[in-house]
């Protein structure tokens, strides 16, 4: 040990369960080495010297005193008789016995002779005499099975069983589970919770040191039947949960998964909001591949109605998304309600929210197209148009007006050969100056075709849909008409003089289609 250490805080009781306000006092702290050493050299020459020796003498008194109340033919004929005809009315002559209620059972007091048994039994117990602790369990059963000390006759079991474990693990292991389960069901008969885990846990250990990994989780399962505490129950089916991967030679996964569900269920009842998320997530580890929708969706759901309890605002919104999109071939009724839910979270809690990857309404790439008042060169070759089709008779277009201020000699070349033959339309014309193939003036207006689908089942009214748009890169570069010289262009986005952008609201029937 190291002197400026806190040696006793942590042995103290309730020693994790300090106040906020409390402060943080080291205990034992100025204490020097030599003061510890000397403090341990006093424990351990107590408890050679003078308990153990105690002990030791205890029981040895408290033998000679069962041995002639209870040992001996006399004894044993006595009690014989009096568990086949029934007690002497009134118990008489029976020191330190105490009628109880209903609820306690039977009371035995130091000078009972229950008392000494199981006195008796616990000392020899704490040294390790396993053979003579066990004898003396089973001596008392009888004693309060007459009595019907319900209380008493489950801890006299639960003891008897682990004697036998600690006598030998591997043998008589049905003797221990027969005693392991007497105990358990005098406990709950008595309306023991807080006992019947205690107990349980034992068994799952023992249990579980035996190879007996299945057995053990059935039994910690089972301690939730009758278990009306959310907080008992949920740690149950945690450790039930985690013995199923301690399954050989395969771990039970699936089961690990449910039960890992059951646990946050019953933590987030309890109000155990981080431990409820914790298990959830852990089983969404094992589900997230298996394409079990209905199963998603349950932890979906639960993961986001808590994490919004916990404030989680980002992680509640995409498990939101994530519920949305698996809704394909699910009820109505449930779309509508997880869709209102995650409506109301994103206009209470985050209604600048920018959400992504949420496919409702689908929206077909493919089908995407933007409209100007003048159709791309593109769009004209598609349609089978040459792109440099001019006639002196038509209207001139906005890209022909923008050539004819741009590429001042290309124009008048053009001018003079459209006058002296239409056939001969275009011919050795000089190049055509690098310049952008699109040609948009400003204030023209622009439409954007869009195709969306509802994958859900319930209609979707979209208020103020429109359109977000970002200024994109530097466009091509463009002739000096005057020296011939290329220049890039100066692009500067303006934000006075942004894009005027019309919105609509938009009514998308269930399942249905909206150009």
């Amino acid at each position: 040990a190291k002197a400026g250490l806190d040696i006793w805080s942590a042995h103290r009781p309730n020693a994790g369960q300090g106040s906020m306000g409390e402060p943080q006092v080291q205990r034992g702290a100025l204490m020097s080495l030599e003061d510890r050493e000397g403090i341990e050299r006093f424990v351990s020459d107590f408890t050679v010297a003078a308990l153990v020796p105690h002990i030791d003498k205890r029981i040895r008194s408290l033998n000679q005193q069962v041995t002639a109340v209870r040992k001996g033919f006399k004894n044993q004929f006595k009690s014989w008789g009096t568990s086949l005809f029934g007690k002497p009315a009134g118990d008489a002559g029976r020191d330190g016995f105490m009628e109880g209620t209903a609820a306690s059972g039977p009371m035995y007091l130091y000078n009972a002779t229950e008392a000494q048994i199981r006195m008796l039994a616990d000392l020899a117990f704490i040294l390790g005499d396993w053979e003579l602790a066990l004898s003396h369990y089973k001596l008392v059963q009888a004693d309060y099975k007459r009595d019907k000390a319900w209380r008493h006759l489950a801890g006299a079991c639960e003891m008897a069983a682990l004697c036998h474990f600690m006598t030998a693990p591997d043998s008589k292991r049905h003797a221990q589970d027969e005693l392991f389960d007497a105990a358990f069901a005098n406990y709950q008969r008595m309306s023991l919770s807080r006992h019947c885990v205690r107990l349980t846990v034992l068994h799952a250990d023992v249990l579980r040191a035996r190879g007996k990994a299945v057995e053990a989780a059935e039994k910690l399962i089972r301690a939730t039947a009758s278990d009306t505490m959310d907080l008992r129950c949920a740690l149950m089916y945690e450790q039930a949960a985690l013995t199923f991967l301690q399954v050989t030679p395969q771990a039970h996964v699936r089961k690990y998964a449910l039960h890992l569900v059951h646990a946050g269920h019953r933590f987030l009842n309890a109000g155990h909001k981080a431990h409820g998320l914790r298990c959830y997530l852990s089983a969404y580890a094992v589900y997230e591949r298996k394409s079990w929708t209905h199963i998603d969706d349950h932890l979906f759901s639960a993961l986001a109605k808590h994490s919004i309890g916990m404030s989680l605002i980002e992680e509640a919104v995409d498990f939101y998304v994530r519920l949305l999109c698996n809704q394909e071939n699910k009820p109505p009724q449930r779309q509508q309600i997880y869709l209102r839910d995650f409506c109301a979270v994103i206009r209470q809690h985050s209604p600048a929210r920018v959400v992504r990857n949420l496919a409702i309404p689908a929206i077909d790439d493919a089908s995407t197209s933007v409209e100007l008042s003048e159709p791309s060169l593109e769009a004209l070759e598609a349609l089978g148009h040459p792109s440099h089709s001019f006639s002196k008779d038509g209207p001139l277009s906005w890209t022909e007006m923008d050539e004819a201020l741009l590429d001042a000699n290309r124009w008048r070349e053009r001018v003079r050969q459209s006058m002296s033959s239409l056939q001969n339309l275009r011919a050795n014309l000089p190049d055509r100056a690098p310049r952008n193939e699109r040609c948009v003036v400003v204030g023209e207006h622009a439409f954007v075709t869009l195709s969306l689908s509802n994958p859900l089942q319930v209609p979707l009214e979209l208020k103020g849909f429109s359109l977000a748009y970002e200024i994109g890169d530097t466009p091509p570069s463009d002739s000096d008409p005057a020296s011939g010289e290329i220049k890039p262009w100066e692009w500067a986005e303006e934000t006075d003089e942004a894009l005027e952008v019309e919105s609509q609201d938009i009514t998308i029937p269930g399942g249905g289609r909206r150009e």
